[in-house]
Order: C-alpha cells, then sequence, then structure tokens
C-alpha cells in the first residue's frame, strides 16, 4: 500500500510540473478560457 501511495505521488507531481510548463509555454490559455466562461456567467445575471 505504501509503494502505491509513493507511485501515486510521483505521479501527480509530474502532472502538475507538465501542467506548469504548458501554462508557461502557451501563456495559460486554459485559465484565460475558464475565466472568460466566468464573467460570460455572471453577464447572465
Amino acid at each position: 500500500l505504501i509503494a502505491l501511495v509513493y507511485q501515486w505521488y510521483h505521479s501527480e507531481q509530474r502532472a502538475a510540473k507538465r501542467s506548469d510548463r504548458a501554462a508557461d509555454r502557451d501563456g495559460d490559455k486554459e485559465l484565460a478560457a475558464y475565466n472568460a466562461y466566468l464573467a460570460s456567467l455572471q453577464a447572465r445575471q
């Protein structure tokens, strides 16, 4: 069980680093799109 948790933790760390590098590379387009979506929801109210 401990080995499984260890593997999971390191897998999550690698995925987080990969995501951070992608955000740095593309200017965090995914976050900008999400913020635009939230703004459109706010505008409807």
